[in-house]
Order: structure tokens, then C-alpha cells, then sequence
């Protein structure tokens, strides 16, 4: 500012603004404090929450308050005294048999003061889900019937079979052989529009094994797909609901292989292990129809574990990120 300078790490000088209007009172504030810090739900789990209100006046309050959003349509009638907080537990459920699932909840409080109606608003965040297929590996070598006949049913026959296949020397190759995981990010174990077909925990005639996983992080790791370590495959399909015709920038976090389809289209894919990060791939122009898009990511683990994210955004970078999303639960596909 002009004719200001800076004096122990204080500013001086300053031209002195005054306003006419007063600051804005609140007589009653909020804040909501959710259980384990998890502000998510999905048909499997709830959104357990506390809604603390503190009365700023020197008399008491006496007020009736109506909750609604997030499937929730409550009323009660709270008494606050003068100058303390009032807390109160919710609990929003999300039926078991929901077909679409929304990105974002809002949950409007209202409430009258002085005959005047105010709102406050928080949110619930639903947890998306994605069906699950796999672990898949496939095992290297591969040791068939035939392959023990022709090697005299000899371990070490087998061993030097596959030798030329390896490096090291022969404790190193005898420990690979052991190891018997390849890391594979070129099969083809299912064919895309195989992985939408819908999810049923009774169906037993899957090739591979399914289950349905509501990610409420913004990554992912294999971890919490399932518990195997070492080198395997898993398809993840989502039926992504948009409310309009719309092109977005899409960015990808990997730590290890992927692939990524939109709508049946291959729009990225890495056959290396990276250090992760939110954007380590980013992809321009996506085009999202109105309505349902299909979307899978096929994730390939190559050691103890693996994390990935996927971001849909305004900008190709650092953008804001869209969250008026929905998608379809994997039973409704």
C-alpha cells in the first residue's frame, strides 16, 4: 500500500478504511462432527454424525429444527442455553436396495429465530461403488502334466527347462521358480462387456470371483480389494451416471500397471510402476454422454500392493472437481 512500510513484522503507515455496517451476528452456530471422521455412506453402511449447536446469546433458545436430504426427514425441538452447546447423534441410511448412488448428499437444516427461517447445510458423501473382479494371476513358469512326463518327473529337470527364460544364477532361478507369479499387463482374462453383467453373491458360475466395493477414499489401493500379495489382476467396472452431455479432463493416479476404457474406448494405459500421485497421467477432451457410462480399470499389482485414483475435473490440472456425479450399484447393472 502506498505509504505503508513494514516495522518488526508489524505494517505502518496504512491508510486507515472504515465501514459503516456491522459484522454479521449468528445467535446460533453449527458444526457436525462425523463418527471415526467417515462422512460416507452406502447401502451396506450408514453415516453416523453428531450436530453440535451453540447458543451465542445470553438467554435461552428454544427452537424446532427439521433435517432433510441424505434420505433423512427429521424433526425435534431443542432447548439451548445462554452461551452453551447442545449435541445431538443422527444416524442417515441409505437403503440396502438403492440403485442410484449419488456422489453428493446435502443435508439442509432449518430452523426459525426471532420469526425468521435460516438454513444451515452440510453434506454426506456416498461412497461409489465399483463391481469387482479378480484377483486373476497366472503363474510363470507354467508347469503342465505333460511338462513333469518329459522331465522324468525330475524337480531339478524342470528347473533347467526354464532356466534360459531367467536371470542369476541357479539359487536365483530356483527362487523365481518358487515365487511362480507373473506380473501380467497384456491377457486378456474378460472382455469388456463381460464385466457388466450384474453382481449376484449367490452366483457361483462367475470365472473368476466378483464382489462389489464402495471406495469412499479418492484412491485406492489393492489392499482394499482383496488380501492376496504378489503380482495379479483386477477389473473394476462402474456405471458412471452424468446429468448432461459433458467433455472433462480426466486425471489418473498409479502407482503400478493400469488400463483404463470409456464407454468401450481404451483412453490410457501404463505398463510401469511409478511413484503415486493424483495426476501422474492426465487425459484432455473426455467425452461423458447424458446418462449411464460405462467405465473399467484394469489394475495390475506387481508386488506387495498397489494404489490408484481417478479424478474427473474442469481443468486438465488442478482443477475443481465434479461431484455431481452418480453411479449405478453393481446389483442394477
Amino acid at each position: 500500500l502506498l505509504g505503508a512500510h513494514l516495522s518488526g513484522g508489524a505494517i505502518e503507515g496504512a491508510p486507515e478504511t472504515k465501514f459503516d455496517f456491522k459484522p454479521y451476528f449468528y445467535p446460533l452456530t453449527f458444526e457436525v462432527e462425523y463418527e471415526n471422521e467417515d462422512p460416507t455412506f452406502s447401502p451396506e453402511k450408514s453415516c453416523k454424525f453428531t450436530l453440535k449447536i451453540k447458543n451465542h446469546l445470553s438467554e435461552t433458545v428454544d427452537a424446532s429444527f427439521k433435517m432433510v436430504g441424505a434420505y433423512m426427514d427429521e424433526q425435534c425441538e431443542l432447548c439451548v442455553g445462554a452461551g452453551e452447546t447442545v449435541s445431538k447423534s443422527f444416524e442417515a441410511k441409505m437403503p440396502a436396495d438403492e440403485k442410484i448412488i449419488s456422489d453428493t448428499n446435502t443435508v439442509t437444516l432449518a430452523y426459525n429465530y426471532n420469526g425468521e427461517k435460516k438454513t444451515y447445510e452440510f453434506g454426506i458423501v456416498g461412497a461409489m461403488p465399483w463391481k469387482v473382479i479378480g484377483p486373476i494371476w497366472r503363474t510363470d513358469p507354467i508347469c503342465t502334466t505333460q511338462m513333469l512326463i518329459d522331465a522324468e518327473m525330475k524337480y531339478s529337470n524342470i528347473i533347467k527347462k526354464v532356466a534360459a527364460s531367467y536371470d542369476g544364477n541357479r539359487y536365483d532361478i530356483t527362487r523365481r521358480f518358487h515365487l511362480n507369479f507373473a506380473v501380467d499387463t497384456d491377457s486378456e482374462y474378460m472382455g469388456h462387456d463381460d464385466c457388466f453383467s450384474a453382481f449376484d453373491e449367490n452366483d457361483l458360475s462367475t470365472k473368476y470371483e466378483e464382489d462389489i466395493f464402495y471406495q469412499k477414499e479418492d484412491s485406492i489401493r489393492f489392499s482394499d480389494l482383496c488380501g492376496l500379495r504378489g503380482p495379479a489382476v483386477i477389473y473394476l467396472a462402474r456405471e458412471v451416471v452424468c446429468p448432461e452431455d459433458r467433455t472433462l479432463n480426466l486425471m489418473i493416479g498409479h502407482s503400478a500397471p493400469f488400463a483404463l476404457w470409456v464407454n468401450g474406448e481404451k483412453l490410457a494405459e501404463r505398463k510401469n510402476c511409478d511413484a503415486f500421485d493424483f495426476e501422474n497421467v492426465h487425459l484432455a477432451d473426455v467425452k461423458l454422454n447424458k446418462g449411464i457410462n460405462r467405465v473399467l480399470f484394469r489394475l495390475t499389482q506387481v508386488n506387495d500392493d498397489a494404489k490408484y485414483s481417478i479424478t474427473l475435473s474442469r481443468k486438465i490440472s488442478c482443477g475443481i472437481h465434479y461431484t455431481d456425479l452418480a453411479a449405478v450399484d453393481p446389483k442394477f447393472f
